[in-house]
């Protein structure tokens, strides 16, 4: 065992035990930011409901922060206006949200970040890291695949991407990338078909689904 470096000034301070780590392999990850680190349905959903005029249920794409309605139009529309939203509200960070992703970082794990947001949003993304205490710098890529862009697991293929998005996780596991879920309401029957589907190592879609698991918190990587 060696203790880790640790640097004179932290954003995020932990005991300094907490920098232990033994020198075997161990996994590093890239990190999607809305749902994972970004707490932004909570901060939208209302706003979203009172524009529309509708309730909203779970169980949306990412391009529309994980809500639905069985009105096509509405659909439409509410994907129109989420990328607006986007851009102009300041999220919150989930909790403990930082303070494992400096940790990671200090154990050279953590390998970047990967977004949907277009490259328009860079500085706002970068800002709000630096709000919320999130490592940056050089070395932590911050890649934006933009609307309707490539698959994020060829951005960070040698690490394991943490995702929220049934859509992304099931993209990601198909190019053979391992995705760990956050646990969220609006992924709970893609928890569902996977915990279904791992239960038949002979099924069509094994492979893929072998390559995901969930976890509830972000501490769980440590």
């Amino acid at each position: 065992m060696r203790a880790v470096t640790l640097p004179e000034v932290l954003p995020v301070q932990f005991p300094r035990e907490a920098y232990v780590r033994s020198d075997l392999p161990r996994p590093v990850y890239a990190f999607d930011i809305d749902g994972v680190l970004a707490d932004t349905r909570p901060v939208h959903g209302p706003a979203l409901e009172a524009e529309l005029g509708v309730t909203l249920t779970d169980g949306g794409d990412w391009n529309s922060f994980g809500f639905a309605h069985p009105d096509p139009a509405v659909m439409v529309r509410l994907r129109e206006i989420a990328l607006d939203r986007w851009r102009g509200v300041a999220h919150q960070a989930h909790p403990s949200g930082a303070d494992v992703l400096w940790q990671l970082h200090l154990e050279g794990r953590l390998r970047g970040y990967v977004t949907r947001r277009e490259k328009a949003m860079h500085l706002l993304t970068l800002d709000w890291r630096k709000q919320h205490g999130f490592p940056f710098g050089p070395g932590l890529r911050l890649t934006s695949l933009g609307h309707g862009g490539g698959c994020k697991s060829l951005v960070h293929a040698d690490a394991i991407l943490v995702e929220d998005s049934p859509h992304e996780a099931w993209s990601a596991a198909q190019n053979g990338v391992r995705v760990r879920v956050v646990r969220r309401p609006y992924n709970a029957d893609f928890e569902d078909r996977w915990q279904q589907n791992r239960a038949d190592p002979a099924g069509p879609d094994a492979q893929t689904w072998c390559r995901i698991d969930f976890i509830s918190d972000l501490q769980e990587l440590l």
